[in-house]
């Protein structure tokens, strides 16, 4: 049995010294801000592409403005990957088992990315030839459906050939990456090492220094080519940087503290950096976590209700960039990086809102509930689990309470919270 919720108590015989209760740090409050951050992130992956898909990547204000060094769409990728790495964690340290961990991930990626998949075959990709039969003559089903349950790129015809990219829908490369890092965390829990959060330290720091130095000494691991499953191994560093950074914020948030000051130092590190045209790398994994944390648990934002109607970041992400080729297909003469974000942000929110309520919801509700919570205060830790989370779940020392959901202990119980994981 796995931990539904997690409330070691005091009482129970035979603790170990490390899960021993202590005080509960802010960042255990299901008050949080992460369901804006992550519609915020959807959102500026499809603000960035509106200038790439006008006038190139050359156009993007904020390449320019960082020498060359990033763009918004791509902060926000990685900023997906942090909040992925803390939550999945979360996730993965609340299954019953490793199967039940991979069915919750399966449930909540392929729904929207195979109904992606669909609209993008039958729909938006017809539309670039506007609904010419002879676009059925170039469409491999065979390898269209071979791809799909390894979740690579849509293997579709490159329809929209007026616009400046022909390519129907590009984003959903980034989604095979991120399962990729799923099974990654489930095979540092079944070795043991997830149960020591400094091994996880050591890991990440010499995947770190091999993103730092990839680039520089031409590192290449697979010369950028892709695997049949799991992308091109070339860009795991960089991805499981970010990701690994969101696991330690999880594994060390009992010794984690978040100050305003700190924030404001690190959004004029990630400024500078950029300015002056070097360092981003160095900085951006640590900076950027830092800033999304402090205020994913901010309660000054009072935006802890911003998901209640639903998260719909997963299908802005999924069908914001067909969306954005539809509409400079059909009126690219009069538009403007700022027109098209405007015309398009609406109808890709459409989309993601029937994505939710139709597809990612309903399957969400099969996963089954078991959901990482403290109960009261003088609940475990953080750090009390993450040094021993399969003692606890195991039944090995003392045990743990069950529960679905629970209220922050600030909100006196009055409400209650559900993570979109």
């Amino acid at each position: 049995m796995g931990i539904h919720a997690i409330q070691v108590r005091r009482s129970a015989p035979g603790l170990d010294r490390d899960l021993q209760p202590r005080p509960s740090p802010p960042s255990v409050s299901r008050l949080n801000n992460f369901d804006f951050l992550r519609f915020s992130l959807a959102t500026l992956v499809i603000f960035s592409h509106s200038f790439d898909l006008l006038h190139g990547r050359e156009s993007n204000p904020i390449i320019m403005a960082s020498h060359g060094q990033t763009e918004l769409g791509s902060v926000a990728v990685d900023g997906f990957f942090i909040l992925s790495g803390f939550l999945i964690t979360m996730s993965f340290l609340s299954s019953r088992s490793v199967g039940d961990y991979l069915c919750r991930r399966a449930l909540r990626i392929y729904p929207g990315y195979l109904a992606a998949a669909g609209a993008s075959l039958l729909f938006f990709a017809p539309l670039g030839m506007r609904f010419s039969k002879d676009f059925w003559n170039w469409v491999q089903p065979g390898e269209f459906l071979m791809r799909l349950p390894f979740l690579r790129t849509y293997w579709i015809p490159d329809t929209f050939a007026r616009n400046h990219w022909p390519y129907v829908n590009v984003p959903v490369w980034t989604i095979q990456h991120e399962f990729v890092c799923y099974l990654l965390l489930a095979i540092l829990g079944l070795t043991g090492m997830l149960n020591h959060r400094r091994l996880v330290l050591t890991l990440f720091v010499l995947i770190y220094v091999f993103y730092l130095l990839q680039m520089p000494f031409k590192l290449w691991i697979y010369n950028w080519r892709e695997l049949p499953i799991g992308g091109a191994p070339d860009y795991y560093p960089r991805f499981w940087t970010y990701f690994f950074v969101g696991v330690l914020a999880f594994l060390y948030r009992d010794v984690i503290r978040y100050r305003r000051w700190a924030v404001l130092l690190c959004a004029a590190v990630i400024l500078f950096t950029a300015l002056i045209g070097r360092g981003l790398d160095v900085v951006l994994p640590f900076a950027l976590a830092y800033v999304l944390f402090s205020a994913g648990f901010s309660q000054r934002l009072q935006l802890q209700h911003w998901g209640r109607k639903g998260d719909f970041s997963y299908g802005l992400y999924l069908y914001g960039w067909p969306v954005q080729q539809s509409v400079i297909s059909l009126c690219k003469p009069w538009l403007n990086p700022w027109f098209l974000f405007a015309m398009a942000f609406p109808a890709a929110l459409i989309f993601a809102v029937g994505s939710w309520h139709l597809l990612e919801r309903p399957f969400l509700r099969l996963k089954r509930v078991s959901s990482v919570a403290f109960a009261n205060p003088n609940a475990g830790a953080p750090g009390d689990i993450a040094s021993k989370p399969f003692a606890v779940a195991h039944g090995r020392k003392g045990r743990a309470s069950l529960g679905a959901q629970t209220s922050h202990p600030a909100a006196g119980g009055a409400r209650r919270f559900r993570w979109h994981i």
